[in-house]
């Protein structure tokens, strides 16, 4: 049998970089980004947060790398220009064989938000449109259902890797450092599931503020991907915690710039909070990896930052179902329509665990219980 290829080594999933796009598109995008003035005007990406920013180039990209595998990555005209809808549906049906439904929807997405912003005389509606059709038949690949978690048992699990680090005598202070930061990590994304670009990009005074006795996490407007300042309260029961990750681990990470020394590019720390195994900047892609290895240890499958996000909102759902509209703020969704989502989902989960408790008493020769609500809801209009 065959291995399979290694997604970053795939030909088709290549993507060319800023530096390489054709002059034209340099320039459209340059263009697209600046801040201008009253003359000049203000490209239409000037005011996106930078991991939209990010995201749009890494999709464009990777159009671009597509366009010249197919011989059809012409210089000397321009982006509009190479967008026609036979091309596009070849593009499609390319994605369609290496990446998931909604992955074909992002891509599709992001490359309709370049161009609109690269060449905003053109009309490229008719791409929207596809990727709104495409986004309704669009099914997960994968169902979340088995894989979510209760978030305060990924907060206690976070609690419990930081009191055994701080109280091993077994492991060295380095280990016991990386175990800490590790633990802290969890334990704030369980309650406080930001996403991960913001996650990893937290600064100490800058967005993690002391607050009394406490600490804020704060956000200016253009970082979040929503646009929407993010400002709220780090539980108090995270605060012994900070200050002990504050005053005596990070350092402890941060002086160890000699580990591993050359064995990658990296960022300086400075006053990012996570701090690497390097004494480095803990990049986003660091903090997936040690997360996803960490809970699949304890929980039997990983749990990506992402489905952080998920635990958060159906633990909202399902423990507190008359305040579920608070996802919106927990999670920074312009939107009430996923927070719904959400409501339902946690909804039929309770319904299937009513079922089993039901099939589970009729085979001991119970009777089913049914609430007192069940039976009202249930009972026949008169």
């Amino acid at each position: 049998m065959n291995k399979p290829l290694d997604p970053k080594k795939d030909p088709a999933r290549h993507v060319l970089k800023a530096d390489a796009w054709p002059a034209a598109d340099q320039q459209a995008w340059r263009d697209a980004c600046s801040a201008g003035d009253l003359l000049d005007g203000t490209g239409l990406a000037a005011g996106w947060a930078a991991q939209t920013r990010a995201a749009v180039v890494k999709a464009y990209g990777r159009w671009l790398g597509w366009l010249a595998r197919q011989g059809l990555l012409d210089p000397a005209i321009g982006p509009s220009d190479r967008v026609g809808q036979s091309v596009v549906a070849r593009y499609i049906a390319d994605l369609q064989v290496s990446v998931a439904p909604n992955t074909v929807v992002m891509y599709l997405s992001y490359l309709a938000m370049a161009l609109r912003a690269m060449v905003p005389s053109a009309d490229h509606r008719w791409i929207r449109e596809a990727t709104g059709r495409l986004k309704a038949q669009a099914t997960p690949v994968r169902h979340k259902r088995h894989l979510l978690v209760a978030s305060e048992d990924l907060f206690r699990y976070g609690r419990e890797l930081m009191i055994e680090a701080d109280s091993s005598a077994d492991l060295s202070d380095y280990r016991r450092a990386t175990n800490f930061r590790d633990g802290l990590i969890i334990a704030l994304w369980a309650t406080r599931p930001i996403r991960r670009g913001n996650f990893a990009s937290i600064e100490i005074d800058r967005h993690l503020v002391r607050n009394g006795a406490g600490y804020r996490l704060q956000f200016e407007p253009t970082e979040p991907k929503t646009y929407g300042p993010i400002d709220f309260a780090i539980p108090a029961a995270l605060s012994p915690f900070f200050d002990r990750y504050l005053l005596h681990y990070r350092p402890m990470l941060n002086v160890n710039t000699g580990h591993w020394a050359g064995a990658r590019v990296l960022v300086p720390a400075g006053a990012h909070l996570w701090v690497s195994n390097y004494g480095s900047a803990m990049s986003a892609g660091a903090i997936y990896d040690r997360v996803t290895k960490l809970t699949k240890a304890k929980f039997g499958q990983p749990i990506n930052p992402h489905l952080f996000r998920d635990c958060a909102a159906t633990s909202i759902a399902i423990q507190d179902p008359g305040h579920v509209r608070i996802t919106t703020s927990v999670l920074g969704h312009t939107s009430l329509r996923t927070s719904e989502r959400y409501y339902n989902h946690a909804s039929s989960l309770i319904a299937m665990e009513r079922h089993q408790a039901n099939v589970l008493a009729l085979r001991r020769g119970g009777r089913p219980s049914v609430s007192a609500e069940s039976r009202h809801t249930s009972r026949p209009e008169e």
